[in-house]
């Protein structure tokens, strides 16, 4: 049989918090504890408490009576809360800074392919390699030549590029596309 106050006490608890707070007291036995749990206030709302209770104990050892304190903790939840928001921005900032960088590294290096060349066909090849290295499945490069025609220089799948840049000699992109 639960004691009132026990009863009435556990009637408190949050019910996200109630098995796993009522299984760790009743295995912590006469040792001291310390356990952050939720409380549910008058209005509903949910505390945050830590508490902290020890054995006391006559001169002979025999358990007297159970000292227990508690404090709100709402304060400091709360701010853990938000260290782990900036925590995941942080992380999301970082990953879109070098998703950045890694793009603007690919416009240099293409337009640096491109200013090196004195053949642009050669060239706009070696770009739709670059793209497909760094940033797409796949690239078509079209122009329209001196006659208004269209004309395809460059295509590239990124499954024909291998990690060194070199194209698989047994397939042809501009066959596929």
């Amino acid at each position: 049989e639960i004691e009132p106050h026990v009863r009435a006490w556990a009637s408190l608890l949050h019910p996200d918090d109630k098995e796993r707070l009522l299984h760790e007291l009743e295995h912590a036995g006469d040792t001291p504890t310390s356990i952050d749990y939720r409380l549910l206030a008058r209005d509903g709302r949910a505390v945050w408490v830590r508490e902290d209770s020890a054995t006391v104990r006559d001169s002979g050892g025999e358990p007297i009576y159970v000292q227990t304190f508690l404090r709100d903790i709402g304060d400091l939840k709360r701010g853990e809360d938000r260290r782990e928001l900036l925590e995941v921005a942080e992380r999301e900032a970082a990953s879109e800074s070098a998703e950045r960088r890694s793009r603007l590294d690919l416009l240099r290096r293409v337009g640096g392919d491109i200013a090196a060349s004195a053949e642009l066909d050669g060239a706009l090849a070696r770009v739709a390699e670059l793209v497909v290295v760094d940033l797409a499945d796949w690239c078509v490069i079209d122009v329209v030549d001196e006659s208004n025609e269209l004309r395809r220089v460059a295509a590239a799948r990124g499954a024909l590029i291998k990690p060194n840049g070199a194209r698989s000699p047994a397939d042809d992109p501009e066959a596929e596309v």
